[in-house]
């Protein structure tokens, strides 16, 4: 595999251009205020100009002994300071509620795509990249564009003062032109760099992100296995790389500041011996070799903020293009549903000529044929690697099969709108996933204006309401972060209750008791039962005596169906059986 940051895009101008036109379409929206924005900073700019004027004419004023003169210019300098100030303010008022209905949108949107993207594109992509893209990347796209913004202003006021000094003296206006090439001429070069390192950057501070998130996430892992060293290891690795990038960066920019800094050091020399000669020779006046000083330090500053602009333009072609591989379908492709809105099912369900593998190398499923009918425990058994958690992610449609069909009540699980699939079918997993808050809230977001009474019964049905009850908060009782404050059994109990209060007709449990100790599993298994009485029940398990009392077992191996039966039959007529049998039996 190719790395990746050796073969970085370099982006055209087109490309470049291209992006900008996308981001508009979520910036327009707020034209009117962008308009604003931009007549108040040309305003500013103009002042800049005049006050500049006023000022150089109060000097010479004072030079020839009329102060009522200077007081006069002064005066005007004064007051266009003051409405130059007061628009500042509200510029930056309006700005900043761009800013934050711009930066609230963007990421509202790409959140809610990465919610809607199949399951698959989460098994290619670190949780730390896409956390970045999210929650960075809008906030340095609308900062960029702000600096950038503010850059050509600031060129535009200094191209008009150029202007200004070649009508005053075109040879000083000369100087001016050809410091403007060299610079372009250094900029672009820069720019070629810069766009290399910036993306690379990006790209070494996911991966920080990343192992931040993860060893956060798994904390209680990291301890008890003793892989404190080893994890801190690698995130000081990683750090080392992103700091000799970032230095490398840092290396860029000083020496094209330095080349800056001379073309600087030579046009002041230039511009003060040139203006300075000519007001001695009569051929300038002095207050216009004044202005030409003060506009001269603002080319200057505009000249040197010319050396991050090509760090800012590399910078918001990298954002914009990280938030674009979310909000396009290049790569984070949306799932696809059908437009069936079923709002009740028996919960008959067919897998019927199914096979599947995950890459081109090797299939998992081949074949498979299989019916379960509604009201039915089935148990689907095999050795790891068998294909079982599989047929959960087919039917669940986190993959597409593209070989046979899923049917449930003889509907095309293709045909199901989103709503109705993951309305009808719940799945509960050997580590159910639990939100940092309340039971009640853990419960309450799967279905909206669920009463309390709603929330106790369906706790009541998977065996979880006494325990809930015992608690000094109860049902208000924080879970913690993953569930941290409940055992493996008691999470599980909470995710059965959950499913019910949802009244999904087909129930998923995947190896749901395999980790639990003697009572929680008990307790989990009473919980199964009750909901089996009226749903169409599938568990996945490992542990054989788990499951000895479903209706049927469906035995997999290979990623083919080699045996279904009772416990009793499968026991007595399937050597495959049999062998994983004796062996769960050995392990306890």
């Amino acid at each position: 595999m190719k790395d990746l940051e050796n073969v970085e895009k370099k982006f055209t101008r087109e490309e470049t251009i291209g992006l900008v036109k996308k981001i508009w379409v979520y910036i327009r929206k707020y034209k009117k205020l962008v308009v604003i924005i931009l007549i108040l900073t040309t305003i500013m700019g103009a002042f800049q100009i005049l006050y500049s004027l006023f000022w150089a004419k109060g000097v010479v004023n004072l030079t020839k002994n009329d102060f009522k003169q200077f007081i006069l210019y002064f005066g005007f300098f004064a007051i266009l300071w003051v409405i130059h100030a007061v628009f500042i303010l509200i510029n930056n008022y309006l700005y900043s509620r761009l800013e934050r209905n711009f930066i609230v949108d963007m990421k509202q949107k790409m959140y809610e795509k990465v919610l809607n993207v199949g399951v698959n594109i989460f098994d290619n992509k670190k949780s730390g990249e896409i956390i970045n893209k999210v929650s960075l990347e809008p906030n340095v796209v609308l900062n960029n564009l702000n600096q950038i913004f503010k850059m050509f202003v600031g060129l535009v006021t200094a191209a008009g003062f150029i202007i200004f000094i070649s009508i005053l003296c075109p040879l000083i206006g000369m100087y001016y032109l050809i410091a403007l090439i060299i610079i372009y001429i250094s900029f672009k070069t820069n720019g070629v760099k810069t766009k290399k390192i910036q993306k690379s950057i990006r790209k070494s501070d996911d991966k920080v992100v990343s192992i931040l998130n993860q060893s956060i996430q798994g904390i209680r892992e990291v301890k008890g296995l003793g892989i404190k060293e080893s994890i801190l290891s690698r995130f000081v690795l990683y750090l080392s790389v992103l700091r000799k990038k970032q230095l490398k960066n840092t290396d860029i920019q000083i020496r094209f500041i330095i080349s800056i800094s001379i073309v600087r050091l030579v046009i002041v020399m230039s511009v003060f011996i040139t203006g300075g000669w000519y007001v001695y020779t009569g051929k300038l006046a002095l207050e216009y070799f004044l202005l030409i000083d003060g506009y001269t330090w603002v080319i200057l500053q505009q000249f040197e903020q010319i050396s991050y602009l090509s760090q800012l333009v590399q910078g918001l072609n990298v954002s914009l293009s990280r938030i674009f591989e979310v909000l396009d379908d290049d790569v984070y492709t949306i799932e696809k549903f059908g437009d069936n809105n079923v709002e009740k099912l028996e919960g008959q369900i067919e897998f019927k000529d199914l096979s599947f593998s995950y890459d081109t190398t090797s299939k998992v499923l081949e074949n498979v044929n299989i019916h379960i009918p509604k009201n039915k425990k089935i148990a689907i058994v095999g050795k790891s690697g068998s294909g079982k958690s599989t047929l959960f992610n087919l039917l669940l449609r986190f993959y597409e099969c593209k070989e046979g069909e899923i049917l449930i009540d003889g509907i095309n699980i293709k045909e199901f709108n989103e709503d109705s699939l993951r309305k009808h079918i719940s799945v509960i997993r050997q580590e159910p996933f639990l939100f940092n808050s309340t039971i009640k809230e853990n419960l309450a977001m799967v279905k909206s204006g669920a009463t309390f009474d709603e929330i106790r019964e369906s706790c009541k049905i998977a065996y979880i309401d006494e325990y809930i009850m015992s608690l000094p908060k109860q049902y208000d009782t924080l879970i913690g972060e993953g569930g941290v404050n409940l055992s493996g059994g008691q999470k599980q109990r909470i995710a059965i209750a959950r499913a019910m209060l949802k009244k999904s007709k087909i129930m998923l449990f995947d190896e749901a008791t395999s980790a639990l100790d003697n009572e929680s599993q008990y307790n989990v298994k009473k919980a199964i039962d009750e909901v089996a009485k009226d749903h169409t029940v599938i568990i996945i398990a490992h542990r054989l005596s788990t499951v000895i009392d479903c209706d049927e077992m469906i035995l997999l191996d290979d990623g083919k169906v080699v045996a279904r039966g009772t416990h009793d039959d499968l026991i007595k007529n399937n050597e495959v059986y049999g062998k994983l049998y004796n062996v769960d039996l050995i392990n306890g």
